[in-house]
């Protein structure tokens, strides 16, 4: 026979809705209506997904182990679970594993080829994800999402010859009555409400269904699937009026084969989710019935079921999507597939796992079950092919939406346990059962607005801002379009007013220096310590000690900078002290020094470890009961113990803590008559084997430590401040304005914190909070330290 399949795209995005079947309120089963959310717990008015709240991450794929499913396997319809193992060889668990992969393929490929021209398609083989693309960097970002990368054509099915699968007669689940015994017999698909007004229920069937003469649809009762058939003993019965065709909504043809029947509440609620059509085994409402959580498009290798009141449930592979497919001389884009589909099961539901894909529209064969080489077509629910007909999305995406069943479960991690989070910040946390188009809806006491977060690989976070300081609960529900809504989700939380934010800086790091001075010695100051701002070894310890006697610490470049002798001249000091030897800081600096003060003095060893047993015996010439040790070899630990050292009146002793405690310190400590140390850093910084030395040498010893160095940096602050209300903070990927700013921080007894640059880690932020911070000091500029640090923005 002449071949009347025009062939086109294969792009590989279908769509999905989520399929229902309809029970009879009078039936035994029958269930309420889906209760509408009273208000004012949410509105009704079609939400906007706050799109910067969460960040615009690139969706991947993930692990699909078959064993993650059991549970959900548990709760699939028999008869599903045995179509999927007789047509696809699929366990119940692989089929479910399989279907959500083709669903984040979906996804991911629909993100792939909004980012890049050159992803043209996609199929899933098992759970793995094929993506064709047509150039290297298109490549490059497909392997970043978990795919796998060609450079072939995409798949196409091949052509065929389709018919209408509904040219039946003589009742069904819904039929049109051509006379008084006999009907025109279709499937539905999917429940769903209308967007407007209350949102009345209608449901979604074949366009072809539509039947001008016939407008009375009344449900035809079945004991089992295909119950028509001459061959099975009458066992239909006419039942209630199912409803009747929304205005202007069947279309067939001209891409689209869809139809909403609205539906007689009266007789029917509407559930989300399909009924178990049991293969010819069992009633419409017997067994388990199949949760639909999104709808979605899908991809060319995905398992896909579908239902119809003729051949019940059926599976196979999806060959091609948004494929214009000549029904009967109607042009149809079509999801192409394998699964068995037969007249009568028009208008029923193709789900891919979880995910609503298609309506039943065509097959190849009027005949049963079980030939081979027959193709199957499905009007697509979402579909990225241009022409609004070629969708249901499409169609009537702006009047009409599924219902799906919403198991998002979400859970808040941002908090701290004492739940309090400062205004103008966020709250975030991670999502499980996420469906594809879940989004998180969030409302606060005090608040009519609901605020939304969408859900990106698991992930949410949602804004504060607005929210006024004091105590707010707030409930949380997944949910998916504007109807369907998951089970609530409660806390609390306590909004802080933001702390102030200053800012120390300056043209450059010696400027920063001269900024940090004025603002911590307004009116002078007796003493100055000049250290070199080219490198950080002599100056680690310089800040407690400077604290110790209320002095700036100043930085010098080979020549004294501008701004420097400026701050002199305003400074008026009686004495200058110089950290490091002349290689350092050279003579001709110590010279230019003699015009600012009567007395320079210079502090410097044979090396950083001479220089800083110098500075310890100027602030502590008789004795020094406490240390802090660390490490010389790196900056970052000494930095923030510098700080917290000035403000105990405590000296910072530098060691190399890669080697065994060497005879000359252990003589030091003996004459300072240190009898404690406070080790910081970890064993890569300063080893055990100088903890056992110290403990040795009649030194008890607590050591106060991180993962890393900002976690290092906060452990030293929590520890050595157990009450502040100022914080400062600075670069940990820098020396420069940490050393400078360790000597004000120490000397107003307030904690330094060293961070990324642009964030600030959340243990510090608890920290904020638990101590109920209220000024915020930042050292260096916006280069080194964000305006985001100053925000308490989190890591």
């Amino acid at each position: 026979m002449k071949t009347r399949l025009a062939s086109t795209l294969s792009l590989v995005l279908a769509a999905s809705l989520v399929g229902f079947g309809l029970a009879p309120a009078s039936a035994e089963e029958a269930a309420a209506p889906e209760p509408v959310p009273a208000a004012p717990v949410f509105d009704e008015s079609t939400p906007t997904v706050d799109a910067n709240a969460t960040p615009d991450e690139l969706p991947v794929m993930g692990d699909y182990a078959v064993s993650e499913f059991s549970a959900a396997a548990a709760e699939i319809d028999p008869e599903l679970a045995e179509a999927a193992q007789r047509d696809l060889g699929l366990s119940t668990e692989e089929y479910l594993a399989q279907g959500e992969a083709a669903t984040d393929g979906t996804t991911v490929l629909e993100a792939l080829q909004e980012r890049s021209a050159g992803v043209v398609g996609g199929r899933v083989t098992g759970t793995e994800l094929t993506v064709y693309v047509t150039d290297p960097e298109a490549a490059a970002l497909a392997e970043s999402a978990g795919a796998r990368v060609s450079y072939d054509a995409p798949p196409t099915a091949p052509e065929a010859e389709f018919e209408p699968a509904a040219d039946l007669y003589s009742g069904q689940p819904y039929g049109s009555m051509v006379t008084n015994n006999s009907w025109y017999r279709c499937s539905t698909a999917f429940n769903g409400r209308a967007l407007s007004g209350s949102g009345a229920y209608q449901t979604l069937t074949a366009g072809h269904c539509y039947k001008s003469a016939y407008p009375t649809l009344k449900a035809l009762n079945f004991t089992k699937a295909n119950d028509d058939d001459p061959k099975n003993s009458p066992k239909v019965t006419v039942g209630a009026t199912l409803g009747s065709w929304v205005s202007g909504s069947p279309m067939y043809g001209n891409g689209a084969d869809t139809a909403l029947i609205s539906i007689a509440t009266g007789n029917f609620s509407p559930k989300s989710g399909l009924l178990a059509w049991g293969g010819g085994k069992g009633a419409p409402n017997s067994g388990a019935k199949k949760l639909v959580t999104t709808s979605t498009s899908t991809v060319a290798g995905a398992p896909i079921c579908k239902t119809g009141s003729t051949s019940g449930w059926t599976c196979g592979r999806v060959t091609s999507v948004d494929q214009t497919t000549n029904v009967a001389g109607h042009l149809v884009n079509s999801i192409r597939s394998t699964a068995c589909l037969i007249p009568g099961d028009s208008g029923g539901a193709a789900v891919v796992g979880t995910s609503a894909v298609g309506v039943n529209s065509s097959t190849t064969t009027s005949a049963s079950c079980g030939q081979s080489g027959y193709q199957s077509g499905y009007a697509p629910m979402v579909s990225k092919r241009a022409g609004a007909n070629n969708s249901v999305s499409g169609r009537l995406g702006g009047n009409w939406e599924p219902l799906v069943t919403v198991a998002l479960v979400p859970k808040v991690t941002s908090l701290p346990a004492n739940t309090r989070v400062f205004a103008g910040g966020t709250l975030s946390g991670t999502a499980t059962n996420v469906a594809s188009g879940n989004y998180l809806k969030i409302q606060f006491s005090g608040e009519t607005k609901v605020r939304t977060a969408k859900i990106v690989n698991g992930k949410w976070s949602v804004s504060l801002a607005g929210l006024t300081p004091g105590t707010k609960s707030f409930t949380m529900r997944g949910a998916w379009g504007k109807w369907s809504i998951g089970a609530p989700v409660s806390g609390s939380l306590r909004i802080i007013a933001k702390p102030s934010v200053a800012r120390y800086a300056g043209a450059d790091r010696y400027a920063t220096s001269v900024a940090i001075s004025k603002a911590a010695y307004p009116s002078g100051a007796k003493t100055v310590f000049i250290a070199t701002g080219a490198n950080y070894p002599d100056a680690l310890g310089a800040g407690p000690i400077a604290a110790k006697e209320h002095a700036p610490l100043l930085l010098t470049a080979k020549t004294l900078p501008a701004s420097v002798t400026a701050e002199l001249t305003r400074l008026k000091p009686t004495e200058i002290v110089i950290v490091g030897g002349t290689g350092a800081v050279p003579t001709s600096v110590g010279k230019a020094l003699g015009k600012y003060a009567k007395k320079v003095t210079r502090l410097a060893g044979k090396d950083r470890f001479d220089t800083s047993r110098k500075l310890v015996k100027r602030g502590f010439p008789t004795s020094a009961p406490a240390v802090y040790v660390a490490t010389g070899m790196n900056f970052p630990d000494a930095l923030s113990t510098g700080a917290a050292a000035g403000a105990k009146t405590r000296p910072v002793l530098l060691v190399n803590g890669t080697r065994p405690l060497d005879a000359t310190t252990k003589s030091f400590l003996k004459g300072l008559k240190t009898t404690s140390a406070t080790i910081t850093g970890g064993t890569g910084a300063v080893s055990s084997r100088i903890q056992s030395d110290l403990k040795a040498a009649g030194i008890s010893t607590t050591r106060v430590s991180g993962a890393d160095r900002y976690a290092t940096s906060e452990a030293i602050g929590r520890v050595s401040f157990p009450t502040f209300k100022t914080m400062y903070f600075a670069t940990g990927r820098g020396f420069a304005d940490a050393l400078a700013g360790s000597a004000i921080a120490g000397a107003q007894q307030t904690p330094l914190f060293i961070v990324p640059g642009s964030c600030v880690p959340g243990s510090m932020i608890t920290d904020a909070l638990n101590q109920g911070v209220t000024q915020v000091r930042l050292l260096g500029g916006t280069g080194v330290v964000a305006s985001a640090v100053g925000s308490l923005k989190r890591c």
